[in-house]
């Protein structure tokens, strides 16, 4: 009856049935705890973890290069756009206020564009 109750319980949770193992002992219960992954755990495991760790780390330094690079190419674009409008854009809108200033000033006075 004990085992029948051992053996509903543990199969809820682990899905295992401990019984099976509880035959051979103090070895079935070291073995059920490296099964599962309890309290015992196997080097290979160990290094599976780790090396899925290494992989995480190594895919978000990768990423993190690429961020920087990014801000590095937006840095450059960014230096590229304001001396393209210190040396270009600025000089030619001074110029073009310059010649609607003349132009305004040639035009017959009271005598408005479309009148």
């Amino acid at each position: 009856m004990n085992t029948a109750l051992l053996t509903a319980a543990t199969e809820g949770v682990s899905g295992v049935n401990v019984t099976q193992f509880l035959q051979f002992g103090l070895l079935g219960v070291v073995f059920l705890c490296v099964v599962l992954r309890k309290y015992i755990v196997p080097e290979w495991s160990l290094r599976q973890l780790e090396d899925q760790r290494d992989a995480e780390l190594k895919a978000k330094d990768e990423q993190i290069a690429s961020l920087r690079a990014d801000k590095a190419e937006l840095k450059e674009s960014l230096d590229q756009l304001q001396d393209l409008t210190r040396t270009e854009i600025i000089p030619a809108l001074v110029r073009a206020n310059q010649l609607q200033s003349a132009y305004v000033a040639e035009l017959p006075a009271g005598r408005g564009p479309g009148a």
